[in-house]
């Protein structure tokens, strides 16, 4: 999916990073320090919530919450009934289903 949102390799690199992201936008950043407070703790930080905010209207910030949930739910439900990877044999180019 990050191919399909103009990622860099270098970027997604950067993200996939364990610890803190660095070296890329505030914003990125940012985004970056919430998705591992909710995957990780299940929630945000005062700090991080309060840096959202001043960042974004307070629907985006929802909007930006939930896509987090959902893939959280998404991949953890996929493993707990232990669907398979997909295989290299895609039907087209895409690598997302949107």
């Amino acid at each position: 999916m990050t191919k399909n949102a103009g990622c860099t390799a270098d970027k997604v690199k950067a993200m996939g990073t364990d610890g803190p992201v660095s070296g890329l936008s505030d914003e990125i950043v940012l985004i970056c320090r919430a998705v591992d407070e909710l995957t990780i703790d299940g929630s945000l930080e005062d700090e991080t919530l309060t840096a959202m905010m001043k960042a974004y209207d307070v629907i985006t910030v929802r909007k930006l919450i939930l896509m987090i949930s959902w893939f959280n739910l998404l991949s953890r439900f996929l493993n707990g009934c232990r669907v398979q990877l997909e295989s290299g044999d895609r039907i087209g180019h895409r690598t997302s289903p949107v």
